[in-house]
């Protein structure tokens, strides 16, 4: 049964989805959940990312045809609007991101500490020490991003050394 032919609105979810009360002929009754993308997000997460759009990033520099594959493959792109937030200090870390275009600022206990850009990556820091997340990233412009999950993160930086490489150069240069 759908709204239009009894169902009825009943609020929103703590996960910021509606919830809607279908009722079945006064008997019984069924709630389910729907959720929306973020109000923030431009387009839909999960569009795949060509190898050639991350062949300039620093991380990828110099990996043949087949290893930049292999890293493009687990990538999913999205965009954001200036002012959304990409990761919470003090959250897990479950994402890898690498910015395609535009600019984030990322900040410690509210002090701004960095800004990237076009082929710099965040979140790494965390996924590689095993730790909370040590900052809050917003985006400071409309931005296009690329993002990874930790498995494939890890699986990717066990796979090319050289890619491991660079990662522990940028923690190591963001944590001194």
């Amino acid at each position: 049964m759908s709204l239009a032919t009894g169902g009825r609105f009943s609020g929103q979810s703590r996960s910021g989805g509606r919830k809607v009360l279908l009722l079945r002929r006064s008997v019984t009754a069924t709630t389910a959940t729907f959720s929306y993308p973020s109000a923030h997000a431009l387009t839909k997460d999960g569009a795949p990312v060509d190898a050639e759009h991350i062949r300039s990033v620093p991380l990828f520099v110099g990996l043949t045809d087949d290893e930049l594959a292999s890293c493009a493959e687990p990538l999913s792109e999205f965009e954001m609007l200036a002012g959304s937030s990409l990761a919470k200090q003090d959250d897990f870390a479950y994402k890898f991101f690498i910015v395609l275009e535009g600019e984030v600022d990322v900040h410690r206990d509210f002090e701004l500490i960095n800004q990237l850009g076009p082929g710099d990556i965040f979140g790494e820091t965390a996924l590689v020490k095993g730790e909370k997340r040590n900052a809050r990233v917003t985006a400071r412009t409309r931005c296009r991003l690329a993002c990874m999950m930790a498995w494939d993160f890890t699986e990717m930086t066990e796979r090319l050394p050289v890619v491991a490489e660079r990662v522990a150069a940028v923690v190591d240069a963001r944590t001194d």
